[in-house]
C-alpha cells in the first residue's frame, strides 16, 4: 500500500526550520554588533593567522577584506604550501607581526621531530625557498605582540605564546 504524504506537516516542519534559522541569524548579526572591535578602536582590523604558505588563500582573504586600517598576522604565514616568499611578501607591512610554530621550524629555531612527517617535510621544503630578506624578516619576529592594556596577540596562548593548542573551551 503506498504512503501518502502529509504536506501539510512538512509545511509545519519547514516553517519550524526557517524560523530557528531566523532566530540564529538575528541572535548572531546582534553578538556581532556587541564585538565589534570599531567600537573601541574606530579601525576596521583584518586579524590573519596560519596562512602556511598558501598564498591563493591570502589573496582572497586580503580581496574579500577590501579596505581595512591594519592587519594582524598572528604567525604561521610559511609551512605547509608552495609559495612562502609571495606570503612573507603580502604581509610584512603588517602593523602587529609575529612568529608562529611553523616558521620557527621552517628556520631550524623549533624541534621538527615536534612535528608529523608531512609537516616536518613541508618546513624543511619551506625554509630552503626563503630568500634572504624573508628569512631575515622572520627570523626577527617576536613571539607576542602587547597591543594595549586590554590586547595581546600570540599564535598559540600567552602562556605559551608559540606552541600551545588551546583545544577545550576551559583552556581558553
Amino acid at each position: 500500500m503506498a504512503r501518502r504524504f502529509n504536506h501539510s506537516r512538512r509545511w509545519a516542519s519547514f516553517s519550524r526550520v526557517v524560523r530557528y534559522v531566523h532566530i540564529l541569524y538575528v541572535v548572531a548579526k546582534r553578538a556581532a554588533k556587541v564585538r565589534d572591535y570599531r567600537k573601541f578602536t574606530g579601525m576596521r582590523i583584518l586579524i590573519v593567522s596560519d596562512i602556511h604558505s598558501n598564498y591563493v588563500a591570502l589573496e582572497t582573504v586580503l580581496a574579500v577584506a577590501g579596505s581595512v586600517d591594519q592587519i594582524w598576522n598572528l604567525g604561521d604565514t610559511i609551512g605547509y604550501g608552495p609559495r612562502p616568499n609571495e606570503c612573507v611578501a603580502a604581509v610584512k607591512q603588517a602593523q602587529v607581526l609575529i612568529a608562529g610554530n611553523h616558521d620557527l621550524a621552517s628556520l631550524g629555531r623549533v624541534n621538527l621531530s615536534d612535528f608529523n612527517p608531512d609537516a616536518r617535510t613541508a618546513n624543511i621544503w619551506n625554509g630552503e625557498q626563503l630568500t634572504a630578506e624573508h628569512r631575515t624578516l622572520l627570523e626577527g619576529l617576536p613571539p607576542r605582540h602587547d597591543i594595549d592594556e586590554r590586547f595581546l596577540a600570540v599564535h598559540a596562548s600567552p602562556r605559551e605564546p608559540i606552541w600551545e593548542y588551546l583545544l577545550t573551551q576551559e583552556q581558553a
